[in-house]
């Protein structure tokens, strides 16, 4: 059930004549049909959604695997992960660093977006020495 009409008699007559109640029902039908249709929309829109998001995550990874295969070396090969990643989420910056096990160190070796450069203050963090909320109010 999708909802009630509730009618009282009529405010001149004083009861429903076939008529009304022909016309009253035609009206239920095609509101019905309307609520129904709205329904049906809503159902292929979602599915729509989910089609498009899938095929963005195609098109994500699809562009990250042949860079992987492309780069001539791992420096070009970060550098162009981290501009696939500000330009299908959208992000303000990418950044990559690699450990350097014999220093404990994260070294920065590409950055995309806002910050392009990767010889700054994070160019080199000890492992350890900044948890994520420490890392984003260092960027403000």
């Amino acid at each position: 059930m999708v909802g009630i009409l509730y009618l009282e008699n009529s405010l001149t007559s004083g009861v429903f004549t076939s008529d009304r109640l022909l016309i009253t029902t035609f009206l239920c039908v095609q509101a019905a049909i309307s609520l129904e249709n709205a329904r049906l929309y809503q159902l292929e829109k979602e599915r729509f959604q989910a089609l498009e998001l899938k095929a963005n995550i195609l098109s994500f990874r699809a562009e990250i695997d042949s860079s992987l295969i492309r780069s001539t070396g791992l420096t070009e090969m970060l550098q162009t992960c981290t501009q696939i990643i500000v330009k299908h989420l959208d992000a303000a910056f990418a950044r990559i660093w690699t450990v350097n096990p014999a220093e404990n160190m994260l070294e920065l070796q590409a950055s995309a977006g806002l910050y392009t450069h990767i010889d700054g203050a994070h160019s080199r963090v000890p492992i350890g020495k900044f948890n994520t909320n420490s890392l984003k109010a260092s960027y403000r």
